[in-house]
């Protein structure tokens, strides 16, 4: 039996997505320089094709219940992934304070968002 909910399989299958993406973006800015192997590309290449293979199903299904949310999902990873192969390290390093405020953010979107609910319960 999984010790994992759905959500955090879902998140797991995109973190994997995501860091096989970068993975090869960042292959393809070596190519010319002497650490570019081409079996280590072709390689990864395989092994992307394999998890997306085995993800597909996952996506495909999440993108029939909710097409905005896996939207925006596909427009994050992109932004990630480039952000991970182009931007300066510095950029990189800063993710977690990134990170740290849009999640408080969004816990004070949706404690207002609650806030609400609750209060337009109390006016009916």
């Amino acid at each position: 039996m999984w010790n994992m909910t759905r959500e955090q399989i879902d998140i797991t299958l995109f973190r994997i997505h995501i860091l096989s993406q970068a993975l090869l973006e960042s292959l393809d800015d070596m190519r010319g320089t002497p650490f570019y192997r081409h079996k280590i590309k072709s390689t990864v290449n395989t092994l992307h094709d394999m998890l997306l293979g085995d993800i597909n199903n996952t996506i495909t299904s999440l993108f029939n219940e909710d097409e905005e949310l896996m939207l925006h999902m596909s427009t994050a990873i992109d932004a990630i992934t480039a952000s991970l192969a182009n931007d300066p390290i510095a950029v990189i390093a800063s993710y977690p304070t990134m990170i740290n405020e849009i999640k408080q953010q969004y816990e004070r979107y949706e404690q207002g968002a609650a806030d609400s609910a609750v209060g337009g319960e109390d006016k009916a």
